[in-house]
Formats: C-alpha cells, structure tokens, sequence
C-alpha cells in the first residue's frame, strides 16, 4: 500500500537530518510511518488496508431531540436546611458526652 504525506516536516536520524515534503509517497514498510503515520494517508487504487477498529461516540437522541440524563443522587446541599421529617440527630452512644464546667 502506498501512502502520502499530507503535511511536509523534518525528522532527525543518526544520518542527519531529512525532509518530508507535502505530497511525498511512501510504500507502507516505510519505517517512517511507524513513527510519523498522522502525517500520511492512504493513497486510493493502492491495495486495501485492514480497518482499525475506532472507538466512536454513539449519540442516544436522534435530531432535534434531547437527550434526558440521570437526575444524580446526592444528599441535601449545604445551603438547605434539614426537614422536620429528618428528625433531630440521634446522639452517638459511643461517645461520652462532655462534662460541663460550673
């Protein structure tokens, strides 16, 4: 499979330097594809490549339509006070209470 550099740059080996330039075609053993592949595509007519498997986003709504989320579970906030229904806070009995000074 042959690729094609869709954006030129310059790399550095133990040779020196070299420049890829825009339009330049590689065949697909090219080690440089192991290293720079973002910079290539695949070039049309050339023999088939096995698909990547890609991890993709699946939408839930269809157009023009919202998507409902969870409500979150979550206790009062700290600007709400406690209902009556909550009920006073039962004291902790493994706790000895504190003596009061006279």
């Amino acid at each position: 499979m042959k690729y094609r550099c869709n954006n030129g740059f310059i790399y550095y080996t133990a040779a020196g330097e070299k420049t890829i330039t825009g339009g330049m075609e590689v065949d697909g053993d090219d080690p440089i594809l192991q290293s720079h592949r973002a910079h290539f595509v695949a070039m049309a007519g050339s023999d088939p490549e096995p698909p990547v498997a890609v991890r993709t986003e699946v939408a839930t709504a269809a157009p023009d339509e919202m998507r409902a989320l969870p409500t979150p579970k979550r206790g009062p906030s700290r600007g709400r006070k406690a209902s009556p229904a909550d009920g006073p806070a039962e004291p902790d009995p493994a706790v000895e209470p504190a003596a009061k000074e006279s």
